[in-house]
């Protein structure tokens, strides 16, 4: 089935796809992508990954490698896996510097570089940039990617991170030099006997990380200081804790320091930071998942924004100082989820870096 893809905020880094944009608030078509079938788009900070006939195509800022490929960044190119054997792509993700994808016989590629507060850490000991995919763990059944982590989850129920060591001295732990794991660190995943307990499914913000476990419950981990775990205190912790207040939820994902959870009523649930209006409250924070909205049939989130699907149209909410929320009041913040006034048709797909947008419609 042929989709359309639509796209606006920041063009900063070309991530519109057009390097003669300027930002744009109005949703921008893209023509290549027109009659195509369009599979699922992601962004990351600064560039954009679409599935598109089972191709991965890139575009956005190249300034570290984070398309995979060579050529002219502000247009939509392919990008190449060398695979020993044939696999369907299955999933990708994007995040600042870097990108990964995963095949169905669950390899992963990734490419780009990792950076911290100092400047660039490189992608592993022996390479600073990584130009091209490279696969670095097998056996993968789920990935996500946040600033400067990639996490997955593998088939045998473990979490895989490869990442930029950034938060240790905000967990306490003594190193005393910036420090890379060239190998991705195993990490059991929390286990009780009954086997609803395991994840199956993983997202999360900057610095932290987000599962549901098979009976529909929600596990948080990492930087906790904003209280977007939603366990009702701000302390982090280096291992999968339950959220207890929120039951049969089917879809997370957090922004810089908020996180966001659908239920499989369509109730949509926010916790952590709110000063910019990205959880639609005039609280300023929330400790504990609080009701954001109703009747949402999808939703995502990235940074200081938040975007939320309805039979009537799309909603937006929190930072727009690019038009990225969809609005015209580019600088001024939106701080209760208000709709874009635009007609998308049926929405079958939506993703938001920190500064852009793109949605997939059915092109009927």
């Amino acid at each position: 089935m042929s989709k359309n893809v639509y796209v606006f905020g920041s063009n900063l880094g070309s991530q519109l796809g057009n390097a003669d944009l300027d930002d744009s608030y109005k949703p921008v078509l893209i023509s290549a992508f027109s009659n195509q079938n369009v599979q699922s788009v992601v962004a990351g900070s600064l560039h954009t990954i679409a599935l598109v006939n089972n191709k991965i195509y890139t575009w956005g800022c190249n300034d570290e490698f984070a398309l995979g490929r060579e050529g002219d960044e502000d247009k939509i190119l392919e990008v190449v896996l060398q695979t020993r054997t044939k696999s369907e792509l299955v999933g990708k993700s994007a995040g600042a510097s870097h990108s990964a994808c995963l095949l169905e016989n669950g390899n992963v590629y990734a490419w780009g570089t990792f950076r911290d507060t100092s400047g660039i850490i490189g992608f592993d000991y022996k390479t600073k940039y990584q130009k091209t995919p490279k696969l670095i763990h097998r056996n993968v059944e789920k990935i996500f990617i946040t600033d400067n982590v990639i996490t997955m989850l593998l088939k045998t129920g473990r979490i895989v991170s490869y990442c930029a060591d950034l938060w240790r001295d905000r967990f306490k732990i003594e190193i005393p030099t910036r420090c890379f794991k060239n190998k991705p660190k195993m990490k059991n995943v929390q286990r009780a006997k009954p086997s609803q307990k395991k994840i199956v499914e993983i997202s999360g913000g900057d610095h932290y990380m987000l599962g549901i476990t098979y009976d529909g419950n929600v596990k948080a981990w990492g930087n906790n200081f904003c209280g977007q775990h939603g366990n009702g205190h701000k302390v982090c912790c280096d291992s999968p804790t339950d959220i207890i207040k929120i039951k049969n939820i089917v879809k997370v994902k957090g922004g810089t320091t908020h996180s966001l959870f659908l239920d499989n009523d369509g109730n949509l649930y926010g916790c952590g930071e709110n000063g910019y209006g990205q959880l639609s409250h005039k609280e300023k924070e929330f400790l504990t998942p609080t009701l954001v909205s109703n009747n949402v049939l999808d939703f995502t989130t990235a940074g200081l924004i938040t975007f939320v699907v309805k039979e009537d149209g799309v909603y937006s909410c929190g930072t727009n100082y690019y038009g990225e929320l969809g609005h015209k009041e580019n600088g001024e913040n939106v701080c209760f989820l208000n709709k874009i006034n635009f007609y998308f048709g049926k929405v079958v797909g939506i993703t938001c870096g920190g500064s852009h947008a793109i949605i997939v419609v059915d092109d009927k």
